[in-house]
Formats: C-alpha cells, sequence, structure tokens
C-alpha cells in the first residue's frame, strides 16, 4: 500500500458477526437496510408514547431479559408478546448486582474526571431525579450525534461526539458515580424517519425504588416505551445476544398509547 505492505486476513465468523452488532448499535448507514425492523403499522409520535404492546419473531424467547416494571415478555404461537411501560408500577426493585454501580473498563465511574464532572454538572441538584435531569440535559447539550467509534465514557468525554452506545456509557458512568444504580441496555426503539425499529443502546437507573427508562441519546429524562429492551450490559460478550436477531427479526404491533 503505497511504499509499504498490506496485509489482509479473512475475519472468523464470531467477530465478522460482533463488528455486525456494533455497527448497527452505531446506526452506520450500508447496514441500516439490512438491521430495520419494518413493523406491520406505523407508530406516530413515538417519542410520547408511555405504553406498547409488540409482537417479535425472529427471538428465542429464553434469550429476552427477565420481566421488570418496565417490560414483560410472553411466548407463545411462535412469537414474544413484549409489553412495555416507560412509568413503571408495581413492587418495588433492589440493587441486588453489584455491577449497576461498578466502575468498568467502559463505563468508569470512579475516573476523578467523571467524578468532578458529574458533581460539577449536578451542583445544586436535590433528590437523583434532578441529578438525571440535570445529566441528561448536559449530555444533550454538550455531546454531538455522530457514528463515531468509542470504547469507554471516556472517549465520549474528551470526544464530545458518540452514537447511542456511547451517550449510554457516559450517562452511565455519570449516574454510577452520584451512586445511583445504572445498567447499560440494548434493544430496539421505533424511528418514524425509518418507518420501524431500529438497534439501539440506552440507560435504566434505580430511583425511588423503581428501575426507570432513561435515554441519553434523545434527551428523555424517562424514555418512551418504544423502547424495547433485548439484552443488558456494557461490553461486547453482554452484546453476543444481539447476533443471532440481527436481520432476523421482525414486528407487529398490536397497542400503543
Amino acid at each position: 500500500a503505497l511504499n509499504g505492505v498490506l496485509i489482509s486476513a479473512l475475519e472468523d465468523e464470531q467477530r465478522a458477526r460482533r463488528y455486525l452488532a456494533l455497527a448497527s448499535l452505531n446506526k452506520q448507514e450500508v447496514l441500516l437496510d439490512f438491521s430495520r425492523v419494518a413493523t406491520d403499522r406505523p407508530i406516530p409520535a413515538a417519542r410520547t408514547r408511555h405504553t406498547l404492546e409488540l409482537a417479535l419473531t425472529g427471538i428465542d424467547a429464553a434469550q429476552l431479559p427477565p420481566a421488570d416494571a418496565v417490560q414483560t415478555c410472553t411466548a407463545g404461537n411462535g412469537e414474544s408478546v413484549c409489553r412495555v411501560q416507560s412509568r413503571p408500577t408495581g413492587p418495588m426493585a433492589t440493587v441486588d448486582d453489584p455491577r449497576y454501580l461498578s466502575s468498568t473498563m467502559t463505563v468508569p465511574s470512579l475516573h476523578p474526571r467523571i467524578r468532578e464532572h458529574a458533581a460539577q454538572v449536578t451542583a445544586g441538584a436535590t433528590g437523583d431525579s434532578a441529578r438525571i435531569e440535570k445529566l441528561v440535559g448536559w449530555i444533550q447539550a454538550n455531546i454531538r450525534r455522530e457514528a463515531v467509534d468509542v470504547f469507554s465514557a471516556l472517549d465520549v468525554l474528551d470526544g464530545k461526539k458518540a452514537e447511542c452506545q456511547g451517550h449510554a456509557y457516559l450517562y452511565a458512568a455519570f449516574a454510577r458515580s452520584l451512586n445511583i444504580p445504572t445498567r447499560v441496555v440494548n434493544g430496539l426503539v421505533y424511528m418514524e424517519e425509518a418507518q420501524g425499529f431500529l438497534y439501539h443502546s440506552w440507560n435504566e437507573s434505580l430511583v425511588d425504588g423503581r428501575w426507570r427508562p432513561v435515554d441519553p441519546t434523545f434527551g428523555q429524562v424517562v424514555a418512551d416505551a418504544t423502547h424495547v429492551k433485548l439484552v443488558e450490559g456494557e461490553s461486547i460478550a453482554d452484546l453476543t445476544p444481539l447476533l443471532d436477531m440481527i436481520g432476523r427479526v421482525k414486528a407487529r404491533v398490536i397497542s400503543y398509547e
């Protein structure tokens, strides 16, 4: 290549499929049509919907996350019917998984710069709900939405740009540094301009005893109900279940409010 040597090799299938999952989450244009999940009818004003009932095919029901106050999925007749409500009710939740407050390579919540920045952004806020509003507002105002590769919340903080996964990393790092239990979740979100669902990353934070869906990419302190969670986690390994779904999933809209 020019005055050097170019060496190429065929990727193994698992590595290639991981790239496919990451590229789909990062909305790379070449894969949008392939990864888009078309619906039998549109969902107008998707960002305002607070309940959704959706039938999915092409997903093994055993791979879906456990039921919680936000989403439940039941299998039958070859479909998984998922019911999502963005304003969860029901039993109070407790944190029984240390990961939701952990500092990791992708979500380095104990890093001094993350802790200092989160404290500055939320200065004067009283209560976790108010802190979340300030964090989401700051990300909306300061982090551009661009399809770039990021590997951690620090990459996003430095570059001031990221796609949905980077926004979710940074929000999770900020929130955990403030002792707000938070997880990164991945799945589908309805996009009117795409006339269907696209793969997406967002967050859930434990507030007043209930997990609250939060989407820093869309600036939603309470994410709308067209966010259908498929997997939880922030590492490449956590995305593994998505590999068998991309390009296979089909959706049927049952109802929404």
